[in-house]
């Protein structure tokens, strides 16, 4: 009898990550809850905004993400975008979306090399 290991017992089932499951209702109120608690402490740098978009609202996470961030930019031109990712499909997004001032912070294995 194989032991599993912690991450294996913590994981997810992937039909749990799908729209209009109890799993994703949960996950959204937490979201949104982390984002409230997050920005109204003191912790926050002043002016920070978090954009939570439901698994329920229609379309690709990353093209709302990137939806909002240039309709962010039409009002603010001079705020400064991050789009924080491993995804491809975010990171070329966030490039191509000819918004100033964005950035693209895809954290990877820093003991890696090239």
């Amino acid at each position: 009898h194989a032991k599993q290991s912690s991450s294996a017992k913590s994981a997810v089932p992937g039909y749990h990550i799908t729209p209009g499951t109890a799993f994703m209702r949960t996950l959204t109120q937490a979201l949104h809850y982390f984002c409230c608690q997050y920005l109204s402490g003191t912790q926050a740098p002043a002016g920070l905004q978090a954009f939570v978009s439901p698994s329920g609202s229609a379309g690709e996470g990353e093209v709302k993400i990137t939806n909002a961030v240039i309709a962010k930019c039409r009002q603010h031109p001079d705020h400064t975008h991050v789009f924080v990712g491993g995804d491809s499909d975010g990171i070329l997004l966030g490039m191509a979306s000819l918004v100033p001032n964005v950035y693209v912070y895809c954290k990877g294995d820093a003991n890696k090399t090239a």
